[in-house]
């Protein structure tokens, strides 16, 4: 549920960035809705083929997917203060 969570953020900012001005931190949202995906795919196939046992997940995808989380949530802050300003 965490992994859905997290990824819902990053599309929410995707979205929310779009057609807003500096178009580049769109494009780093989208970029950070990828990645996102992307780790978050690795870590899930890793647990499903392991049959449950989460040791068996490489710290480096969580690593991963921990900070596009986090830059998903400061561009989040970010949208919401371009929304909100009328920018």
């Amino acid at each position: 549920m965490g992994g859905k969570i997290n990824f819902a953020i990053c599309v929410i900012v995707a979205i929310l960035l779009y057609g807003k001005h500096p178009t580049i931190i769109f494009w780093i949202a989208v970029a950070t809705t990828v990645i996102n995906f992307w780790s978050w795919g690795i870590m899930h196939n890793f647990f499903i083929r392991s049959k449950g046992n989460i040791n068996v997940v490489p710290n480096w995808t969580s690593a991963v997917n921990m900070i596009s989380t986090f830059v998903g949530a400061i561009l989040f802050v970010w949208a919401l203060v371009i929304i909100f300003k009328g920018r």
